[in-house]
């Protein structure tokens, strides 16, 4: 059944999402924690272990990022198949994952431009403006991009939105859907606010995606007895 598995997949995807936040807090504690310290850095040991600490679960953290969007991604093309109203979050899967694309080709052709040595023919009257116009065009795809990855999001939280009209399904949610949507905007303003209520959103996820699997299964077993 597509809903089934959509719901499991959309389970598992906030885990993973709530594991990675989790370690991406661990590292960001780690950091205050060895400035408090005051440990020696002039020691490379201290100093490779430090970094390590405070890399492995950053990179961890995107990994499991990185999952955790593949299952949701997967989790929309079955809802798709339940309802047309639905379809809208498939469609802000693939914006995000786009408006990303952008930013990350933007990055990296800004990167060379950044650490390019001047060569003996720069010329800085006519090569300075020119750098600055195509920093100014990697910027703006940049803004482009970040403009469709939040359409993307807002798609996607009104999917959770009509989620909840489902039969069936927990009317949770309808919370995680507006909260979700709360936390993108708030992320623009402020980032530090959205990940903190992208983090309860992602639990409220869980749990909705959990009682309606519960709920599903044990509508069916009644079923089967009758």
């Amino acid at each position: 059944m597509s809903l089934i598995a959509g719901l499991e997949k959309l389970k598992k995807g906030a885990i993973l999402a709530i594991a990675g936040d989790l370690l991406a807090i661990a590292g960001i504690a780690f950091i205050f924690l060895s400035v408090g310290l005051g440990l020696n850095l002039d020691n490379m040991n201290v100093f490779f272990v430090l970094m390590g600490a405070i890399l492995i679960p950053f990179l961890v953290a995107i990994v499991l990022g990185i999952l955790a969007f593949i299952l949701w991604f997967q989790a929309t093309g079955r809802f798709r198949e339940v309802s047309d109203d639905l379809r809208i979050g498939r469609t802000g899967m693939v914006l995000q994952l786009a408006g990303i694309g952008l930013i990350l080709i933007s990055i990296l052709v800004m990167i060379p431009m950044l650490f390019a040595v001047p060569s003996p023919q720069f010329r800085p009257e006519v090569d300075f403006p020119a750098i600055g116009v195509m920093a100014a065009g990697m910027i703006l795809f940049m803004g482009i991009g970040g403009l469709i990855a939040i359409i993307g999001a807002i798609l996607f939280g009104i999917m959770l939105l009509r989620l909840s009209k489902v039969e069936g399904v927990d009317q949770g949610f309808n919370t995680a859907g507006i909260l979700y949507l709360i936390s993108v905007v708030a992320s623009v303003v402020f980032a530090a606010l959205g990940s903190i209520l992208m983090f309860v959103t992602l639990i409220l996820i869980y749990m909705a995606a959990d009682r309606s699997l519960k709920n599903i299964h044990a509508d069916r077993n009644s079923v089967n007895v009758q």
